[in-house]
């Protein structure tokens, strides 16, 4: 008869959940004794956009790779909501950074709470509890991210989209350092310090205050790293002829510098062609694997 072996043996359901279930057990207790951890919130920088900068120091046991992110708790706002953030820091930055688009409940009420007075620069916290004895952020993590592989690629290709720029401005730093590195480095350890041979990287926000935050990086990064970083911004919104007119004055007046972003690179209005940007790549490295990684809002 159909189904008697239930009737007549006993359940063994629980030979195939002891396994899976223990290693899901000891994963969240790991999680809860890393989140334990005291966090130091060093200072947060008001920026444009409602973005929120926030920097905590480094536990010498928090090892990551550029491109990971961490989830965040705030006791005060919620004791057991935790929220995705990417890291903005590079593993060679004394700080851990976070850069934090306040779009919500739970993002707005951590900026008021770190910086009540929306202090547009640096506030200096330097604090691990609240008023109250409860810590003052908490932090799980790191994670792992599609991100970090950047650095497997010769070539790569990275797409950020508004504050979704946040991992590859880890990557970018991290990439900054190990330049710097090598040019002191002898030549058969350059391989080992940085297989990526070309990057090409396209950011396209909204409206031209989104570029701030990022743009001094990009500055240093086209100076220091020519022929190495390729950078192309796109504005999205609708400007009015007027304001389009005045951006090309003024292009021609500072001809060396883009007047919007304060890059050598132009600004372009509208959305990039992929199609004719991948198809152009596709000729330029025929036999390249070229490694394209994206990040939006």
């Amino acid at each position: 008869i159909h189904g008697a072996g239930a009737i007549f043996e006993p359940p063994a359901f629980w030979k195939w959940l002891i396994l899976p279930g223990g290693i899901y057990l000891l994963e969240r207790i790991g999680r809860i004794i890393r989140s334990k951890r005291q966090t130091v919130v060093h200072h947060v920088t008001g920026e444009n956009s409602g973005v929120l900068a926030v920097y905590l120091v480094r536990d010498w046991r928090f090892k990551y790779r550029a491109g990971e992110y961490l989830f965040l708790n705030c006791p005060k706002l919620s004791e057991w909501e935790w929220h995705p953030f990417t890291i903005t820091s590079c593993p060679e930055e004394k700080y851990l950074s976070l850069h934090i688009k306040q779009v919500g409940s739970w993002t707005n009420g951590l900026a008021k709470l770190l910086n009540p007075n929306n202090v547009m620069g640096d506030v200096f916290i330097d604090r691990i509890k609240d008023e109250k004895g409860r810590a003052l952020l908490r932090v799980d993590g790191p994670y792992g991210a599609p991100s970090e592989h950047v650095f497997d690629s010769k070539v790569s290709v990275l797409i950020g989209a508004g504050i979704g720029v946040t991992p590859f401005a880890s990557i970018l730093k991290s990439m900054f350092y190990k330049l710097l590195l090598m040019q002191h480095a002898p030549t058969t350890y350059h391989l080992e310090l940085l297989r990526t041979q070309k990057v090409y990287f396209y950011w396209i926000c909204r409206d031209r205050t989104s570029f701030e935050w990022f743009a001094y990086l990009l500055r240093d990064l086209e100076d220091r790293a020519q022929g190495f970083l390729e950078v192309h911004t796109y504005i999205t919104a609708r400007f009015e002829l007027e304001s389009i007119k005045s951006y090309v004055e003024k292009s021609q007046q500072k001809a060396q510098l883009d007047p919007l972003t304060g890059l050598k690179t132009r600004t372009y209005f509208g959305r990039p062609d992929f199609d004719r940007i991948f198809s152009d790549m596709s000729h330029v490295y025929p036999s390249e694997k070229v490694g394209v990684f994206f990040c939006g809002p």
